[in-house]
């Protein structure tokens, strides 16, 4: 009784054995399998970093390549250039270029604006008679027949330059022919009393003239 006790109980042991030997098989075995998984997708990032260093230093490579051409190119071409020049002769080539002192600068064109031709009401004594130029006296006749002007109006009427006109009406304002109204921009201009009071006296002195009666000598 007793020996078959006994042989009972080691083959319990041995069956207790066998199953933790088997349960252990299989947890590292598990394991093992998840340890192989993550070692194949490792290389395969490693295959992909590979492939992709390479694509990069190929790129690079071409890249290089496509500068030292680019490179040599530029330098074949200053090469090419510095010949041709030296090649020139210098009297050649001073004739060929004009200097800068040669060249005329340009000057803005204005479309002329075409004026009408008007009589000047002038008198003995009149203040008018101060005008340098005929341009200047345009400007008077503009501004007593239209009024104040701006600086573009009156440049475009008169067929000049923003340039000439500003330098115009400057002198014009400094002698004292026009005044400025600065509470407006731009800036318009018109005439001051006195020269106002000119061309009417000149008006009436040519008015007068006009209607005195011609006498017809007798025959």
């Amino acid at each position: 009784m007793l020996g078959l006790r006994k042989r009972q109980e080691e083959r319990s042991l041995e069956a207790r054995d066998l199953t933790i030997s088997k349960l252990f098989f299989d947890t590292f075995s598990n394991r093992l399998h998840e340890v192989e998984g993550k070692l194949q997708a490792l290389s395969t990032n490693v295959e992909r970093m590979k492939l992709s260093t390479e694509r990069m230093q190929v790129s690079d490579l071409v890249l290089l390549e496509k500068i030292q051409k680019t490179d040599e190119a530029l330098k074949e071409s200053l090469g090419w250039t510095k010949k041709t020049a030296e090649s020139i002769p210098g009297d050649t080539l001073r004739e060929k270029t004009p200097s800068l002192l040669e060249i005329p600068a340009a000057r803005a064109i204005v479309p002329q604006s075409p004026i009408q031709p008007f009589s000047v009401p002038t008198t003995d004594g009149s203040i008018l008679s101060g005008l340098a130029n005929q341009t200047e006296l345009q400007v008077i006749m503009l501004l007593s027949a239209q009024g104040s002007k701006s600086a573009p109006e009156i440049g475009r009427l008169i067929g000049r330059s923003r340039e000439h006109t500003a330098r115009l009406l400057k002198k014009l304002y400094e002698e004292g022919y026009v005044k400025r109204d600065q509470a407006r921009v731009p800036l318009r201009y018109s005439l001051v009393e006195q020269v106002r009071a000119s061309l009417r006296k000149g008006e009436e002195k040519l008015q007068g003239e006009e209607s005195a009666p011609v006498s017809v000598p007798p025959a």
